[in-house]
């Protein structure tokens, strides 16, 4: 019994010491260290996440429908000045036209297809 009441004592005198001899942080010093975190949180870079450029359908629709229109202007441009404006207007022709018009209508096709399953996919993988 004894030897547990000095223990007891031991440890009720060592507690007693510990506390007497902690050191607290003043008033100051607690400022300063949070001054410091607030200024290392300012100054640090933010990291912004990465936008990926939005695929604009009207400026591809634009484009390919100029460049189809460039591709008719010179054809029917080399046609007139080679055999004349009855080449121009023969049915041939035309239909030389309507199938320049068709294969790059199914491209503006494949674009804007491919546009929009790229942006469910990228939709989808970002809520995952």
């Amino acid at each position: 019994m004894k030897e547990k009441n000095i223990t007891m004592n031991d440890d009720i005198s060592i507690r007693r010491l510990m506390k007497s001899s902690k050191v607290t942080a003043s008033e100051n010093l607690k400022y300063r260290i949070m001054h410091q975190v607030e200024t290392e949180s300012v100054l640090t870079r933010k990291k912004i996440p990465a936008l990926k450029p939005a695929q604009n359908i009207l400026n591809d629709f634009l484009s390919i429908y100029g460049i189809m229109y460039a591709v008719l202007a010179v054809l029917i441009a080399f046609t007139w000045f080679s055999n004349g404006m009855e080449a121009v207007l023969a049915p041939q022709f035309m239909w030389l036209v309507l199938s320049i018009a068709f294969i790059f209508s199914i491209f503006i096709l494949i674009i804007s297809i491919d546009a929009s399953v790229s942006a469910k996919r990228s939709k989808s993988a970002s809520t995952h």
